[in-house]
């Protein structure tokens, strides 16, 4: 059994009166479909209840049926479990993604749903003028509420004049999305399509709708050859309102034609966005015209729809655009479009790390712009209307050094305190009533933390494959509770164990691996964890030697794979798998190169590098390694060992992570890949 540890801390400065929902069991999908929900008759003081993962699907289920008319309408929904989507898996099918599209209003009642997973790759030729949308809802006309959502959606297509549309949410919001926060990635890789404009966001792909207090942090790309390429940190194309939200994390878009990619929303083509930041990378890249912008890509108010950008900011690591035929980077847009003289951008600020200007580009036309500047730590005071409560030298040190989301309550309280603008640590003083949590969390598997939306209740959650043996507040043992609750103001200390069921439950999908084999449990707690994934869907090929550049991004992925950007080895390619991997374990001094230059990514890793890895992270953790360490002399081979990984290798060997084999150790042996699998099984358990 393996004992893994979440510490967290929480700063909670006020406790609430407010009534709590009632916290039921996790539950995880089978892949199978109830015929019928957990209660309720679906009117609003009387909503269905969704209790299971199996009767989310049966929701969805509804809405594929043809032959009725649309079942969600004016319907209400109300979700009463955390509910566990099995990752890959089962496929899930969007709600309101086939026959009908959502027209209700769903209730996420601050439950978690983890691990969505929207994973296809197909070579289908879509009908002409064929829309398709995905994510935990496909086409939303209704309003969707209070759900926290952690997944992912990858789409790999060859259309032939079709559009996609992707989010975490859902893919197409015409509808209202509001108090809703979703964390992971969103891919869109597209082949055809002739100029038909493909989308990707955080929050929705596309919409007229409204996105109200959302938050999203992971990354966006979106890459359309031969089309229209549109990347949005919240929604990609948005006709719509943005109040309140904030992005973090890199967004990219790349195309032959056109590429748009913005940190609030890719494209604008009328609407509004307010009160809301966005934090990360942005970059796009097209044959023709390319256009990156801090807030958004391109703004364009050529349907004569008012367009007003107000009290917004970006901070983030570099905005970049590179096209053929026009390159557009902006600190607010890329490019304007402002033919009828409709588009208002006042009180927006953009991090000036390079020497951006406020738009990229811009066509003829009229367009307003006032009370926008750059901020660093040499701009003089912002003297506005938004920050006027505070000095501007004060809060520009506060902007340059924050980089970090609070929680969804303390941006309510930023709304109302705040202008919108997250609350920084020098405000915090200022207020003594506001409440909201300061989570340091420390490099965890096995579990996670969830919080109510009044900040009294924190559940833990056990991962798939995991359950909970115990939790201590404080030093001091709750038991197995799964619920805690907290009414007095104060910092606490949580730390829970998790404790990884037997392999029996996993559902081995290797044809290369047997439940006979010596190291059958550690790939299935590799797998469960996605730390080690195949060679292939089918074989893991435990025997196979496992590259240097794998090993970076499994050390990458227990740190819960942070984002970066910036100059690597001459030898690690932008863009590869394994490139942030590779540039953060560099950074934290994890590896190091032959050289300043070389990494030598596909080169096998060895029994020694294996050991420096984790020793390593070990003290990136700050893990006491001082210690605990093991003569080598007793090895017939110990002089093969380099004298840089004396240490690591000897603190490898206490630690029992690496083993000898006839009073050898062979160090310089490369390490196959069912041996790391049961080497990272140890680390967890005697390290982590």
């Amino acid at each position: 059994m393996k004992k893994l540890l979440l510490a967290l801390t929480l700063a909670l400065l006020l406790a609430l009166t407010a009534a709590t929902p009632a916290l039921a069991a996790y539950d995880v999908w089978d892949g199978s479909v109830d015929s019928s929900f957990g209660g309720g008759s679906g009117v609003k003081d009387d909503p269905y209840l969704i209790k299971s993962a199996a009767q989310l699907a049966y929701l969805s289920a509804q809405l594929e049926n043809a032959n009725i008319a649309n079942p969600s309408a004016g319907v209400y929904y109300r979700l009463e479990s955390t509910i566990d989507l099995a990752g890959d898996e089962f496929d899930w099918t969007p709600i309101g993604g086939g026959h009908h599209p959502f027209a209700g209003y769903f209730d996420g009642n601050g439950y978690l749903i983890n691990s969505l997973a929207i994973d296809v790759s197909r070579q289908d030729h879509f009908a002409i003028g064929e829309i398709s949308a995905f994510g935990l809802f496909g086409v939303n006309n209704g309003e969707i509420s209070n759900v926290l959502l952690h997944g992912s959606v990858y789409l790999e297509y060859r259309l032939n004049n079709a559009e996609i549309s992707a989010g975490l949410i859902c893919g197409v919001n015409n509808g209202q999305i509001t108090d809703c926060e979703a964390s992971g990635d969103v891919t869109v890789l597209i082949d055809g399509s002739k100029l038909i404009a493909q989308y990707g966001g955080g929050i929705a792909g596309r919409g007229r709708g409204t996105l109200e207090h959302c938050t999203h942090s992971g990354a966006v790309s979106v890459s359309a050859a031969n089309a229209v390429s549109v990347a949005g940190g919240l929604i990609g194309l948005s006709e719509g309102s943005i109040q309140n939200c904030a992005h973090s994390g890199a967004v990219s878009s790349s195309g032959e034609t056109f590429a748009y990619a913005g940190g609030l929303s890719g494209r604008i083509n009328g609407g509004e966005a307010r009160n809301s930041y966005a934090a990360g990378a942005v970059e796009a890249q097209a044959f023709r015209k390319a256009a990156a912008g801090g807030l958004s890509g391109y703004c364009d108010d050529s349907e004569f729809r008012r367009i007003t950008l107000a009290n917004c900011y970006y901070r983030g690591n570099g905005i970049i655009a590179a096209g053929d035929y026009g390159s557009y980077a902006g600190g607010l847009s890329g490019y304007i479009e402002s033919a009828n003289g409709l588009i208002n951008i006042n009180h927006c600020y953009w991090q000036a790390a390079l020497e951006y200007k406020a738009l990229g580009g811009e066509s003829a036309g009229t367009y307003t712009i006032s009370e926008c500047s750059a901020f660093s730590g040499t701009d003089t005071l912002l003297n506005t209307v938004s920050f006027s409560r505070y000095s501007g030298e004060s809060l520009l040190a506060a902007l340059n050094a924050w980089a970090t989301f609070y929680s969804l309550d303390a941006w309510h309280a930023s709304v109302k305190y705040n202008n919108g603008y997250p609350l920084l640590d020098f405000q915090l003083a200022d207020y003594t009533d506001i409440d909201y949590i300061k989570l340091n969390i420390q490099p965890s598997f096995g579990g996670q933390l969830l919080v109510s939306d009044d900040s009294t209740v924190v559940m833990l959650v056990a991962d798939s494959g995991f359950v909970l043996k115990e939790v201590f507040v404080d030093g001091v043992s709750q038991g197995a509770k799964t619920k805690l609750r907290f009414s007095k103001n104060g910092y606490y200390t949580i730390e829970a164990d998790f404790v990884q069921q037997d392999a029996s439950t996993w559902s081995n999908p290797y044809r290369d691996i047997s439940a006979g084999d010596w190291y059958y449990s550690s790939v299935a707690c590799m797998s469960r964890l996605k730390l080690m994934s195949g060679t292939a869907t089918d074989r893991f090929s435990p025997q196979a030697t496992l590259s240097r550049a794998m090993m970076a991004t499994i050390v990458w992925r227990l740190a819960g794979s942070p984002f970066q950007s910036g100059s690597n080895f001459d030898d690690v390619a932008e863009g590869s798998y394994y490139y942030q991997a590779v540039l953060w374990s560099q950074r934290n001094g994890i590896v190091k190169g032959f050289d300043e230059a070389t990494f030598a990514p596909d080169a096998a890793v060895t029994r020694q590098q294996l050991a420096l890895f984790l020793y390593r992270y070990a003290q990136y953790l700050e893990k006491d390694v001082s210690d605990g360490t093991t003569e080598l002399g007793v090895y017939t081979d110990a002089e093969q060992i380099n004298d840089y990984a004396r240490p690591a290798v000897s603190w490898a060997v206490n630690r029992g992570l690496l083993e000898g084999d006839g009073g050898r150790l062979y160090p310089q042996a490369t390490a196959t890949r069912a041996q790391v699998a049961a080497v990272l099984d140890r680390y967890l358990n005697n390290v982590l």
